[in-house]
């Protein structure tokens, strides 16, 4: 528990910043407790396995270029962030930390992006880290049957693109219905909870606002993409992007930009269409490519739910018990003297 709490932004980046002292306090004082500490984020600096979804100091300078395109003076906000956003001012502390000291035995990050942002800024070494990206519970997205949205939108034989996502500025919703607006008898679902005032302006004033429809956020996202024709991800930046291996998972053909961590992923299994960001002309395409083609509509499902399989709870949980164990095995084969894995080396 944090010994520090507060709800306004520098009382958030204190607790934050208390929970991590405590857990790294903890986690000290009973390391022989522990075969193997995993820690997640910037959550403590006491460690064996890191898992790293972002390096934050990286994705500020990539910023300006990515999600903050749209925004004035994004290069002084970003320089700005640590202090206008205390809470990433911590976690870059914490992040310092975690990595200037070497005391971990293995680096576990989320994309090759992340690898390399690892050792481009403190300078890692290589081999100590391995790319696995987060787990998808992807059977239950495999198997689920129809949805509920077309006979609630009454859109029985109609094209349905499927929009899913909280941060509706950064995920490019006004690319996406700019998108759709050019596109006759495509409806646009919007499954998500945020300020949306903006964007039903946009499609009232392009005339789409009866092929637009916003709908809340789900707790079970399995349902909505049984209806989809096409899930359409045009994000200004993202990491990764579980949603996209959740459409994979469910059949559903994927549009999304090259900045989504996962974009490789499609291109690489053919599972969909990757395009530049902030690019409404380069989603129209491609939504006229991929729903204008029964066929190929048909073939990339196919291949979506082939590749999602690599990502399922399963895999995921095999690729890091191997990491524990490869730890272990090195630690108890060598001699303290002759390998940094002798020793527990959060030990102090």
């Amino acid at each position: 528990m944090p010994v520090i709490r507060g709800s306004s932004r520098v009382g958030r980046a204190l607790q934050y910043a208390s929970f991590a002292r405590r857990a790294t306090k903890t986690l000290s004082a009973d390391r022989h407790a522990y075969d193997i500490i995993d820690v997640a984020g910037t959550t403590a600096w006491e460690h064996d396995v890191i898992r790293v979804h972002a390096v934050q100091k990286r994705e500020l300078e990539r910023w300006p270029s990515r999600g903050g395109q749209t925004f004035r003076a994004a290069a002084l906000r970003a320089r700005l962030t640590p202090l206008t956003h205390p809470r990433i001012g911590v976690a870059r502390l914490i992040e310092d930390r975690q990595f200037g000291s070497g005391r971990f035995a293995r680096v576990i990050a989320v994309t090759d992006e992340v690898k390399q942002d690892l050792i481009d800024v403190y300078e890692l070494d290589e081999a100590k880290i391995i790319v696995i990206p987060p787990a998808i519970d992807t059977e239950k997205f495999r198997t689920a049957k129809r949805g509920t949205l077309r006979p609630e939108l009454g859109l029985e034989g109609e094209p349905l693109v499927l929009f899913l996502g909280h941060d509706f500025k950064r995920k490019g919703l006004a690319d996406a219905i700019d998108a759709v607006a050019s596109l006759s008898s495509v409806h646009l679902v919007v499954v998500g909870d945020g300020p949306r005032k903006a964007f039903v302006q946009q499609a009232a004033r392009l005339g789409v606002s009866g092929r637009v429809h916003f709908r809340r956020g789900t707790s079970k996202p399995e349902t909505v993409f049984a209806d989809a024709d096409l899930l359409l991800v045009p994000t200004h930046e993202d990491v990764w992007g579980n949603t996209l291996i959740e459409g994979l998972a469910s059949g559903v053909p994927v549009v999304t930009t090259t900045v989504a961590g996962a974009a490789g992923i499609i291109t690489e299994a053919d599972a969909g269409v990757v395009v530049p960001p902030a690019s409404p002309r380069a989603l129209r395409e491609a939504l006229e490519f991929v729903l204008g083609n029964h066929t190929k509509r048909k073939q990339l499902g196919s291949t979506a739910k082939e590749i999602a399989s690599r990502f399922g709870i399963n895999a995921h949980a095999a690729r890091v018990l191997d990491v524990y164990e490869d730890i272990l095995r090195k630690r108890t084969s060598r001699p303290a003297s002759a390998s940094g894995l002798g020793t527990f080396p959060g030990r102090r």
